[in-house]
């Protein structure tokens, strides 16, 4: 029985997790600092500069996995192939129908939803430009997570399916909490929308193991919004 699922491209493997390629411990440790340094410069007392914020926090997660990478990044970035093109557009299309439905039944449900406060801000080239590092460092940020909760699953259990559901859960509850600032505290709509909405992105990464395909997902959701808001106004 394959410890793979269905969906999943049979070809590649999530890295690391089971010691392919084997890191250190001085690796693992570096690999963890990543999400918790990006966790601590929401929590500086003042506030960075939005560019500055999103180079800082790419970087942050960027290094680590290109240090653990070993030179070898296509362990998770790899140019994606024309099949994958087709698994981004419908990532990003089942997303919106997901996360249109889910802002109907949380206002029914008297639950309303905060607006991104970025559609306030003035959307120039220098704004798209920070804002796809930024997601970069977002995306990383997830996949770290993944990995590193994968791994500690499967050393205790050698199970990889079990290590995957539970690594997706902890990445993306811990996303969901992260954008409690940014939409007021609204805890419901972080985790349908912003936590459970992140299996749309996520989904292309399980599939394919490219941090690419699952970032090019992200960089729609977010910017197909951004876009057609500057088009109505």
């Amino acid at each position: 029985m394959s410890d793979f699922f269905k969906f999943e491209n049979g070809d590649f493997d999530f890295p690391v997790y089971n010691d392919i390629p084997k890191l250190s411990t001085v690796d693992w440790i570096i690999l963890l600092f990543g999400p918790l340094l990006f966790v601590a410069i929401l929590l500086l007392p003042f506030s960075l500069n939005s560019n500055a914020f999103a180079v800082l926090s790419c970087l942050l997660c960027l290094i680590p996995v290109v240090y653990v990478s070993k030179g070898n990044l296509k362990l998770f970035f790899r140019i994606p192939e024309r099949r994958d093109i087709k698994l981004i557009v419908l990532c990003f299309i089942s997303y919106f129908i997901y996360a249109i439905i889910m802002a109907t039944l949380l206002d029914y449900f008297g639950l309303s939803t905060a607006a991104n406060p970025v559609f306030g801000m003035h959307m120039d080239v220098m704004f798209f430009v920070s804002s796809a590092i930024q997601l970069m460092g977002e995306e990383l940020f997830k996949i770290i997570l993944l990995i590193i909760s994968m791994f500690v699953v499967y050393r205790f259990t050698n199970k990889r399916k079990l290590a995957v559901v539970l690594g997706v859960v902890v990445s993306l509850l811990l996303f969901a909490l992260l954008h409690l600032p940014t939409y007021n505290y609204n805890f419901f709509q972080c985790i349908f929308v912003i936590g459970i909405g992140g299996i749309f992105n996520l989904f292309a990464y399980l599939k394919t193991k490219n941090v690419v395909a699952s970032y090019l997902v992200h960089i729609l959701i977010d910017f197909v919004p951004f876009i057609m808001s500057i088009i109505i106004n």
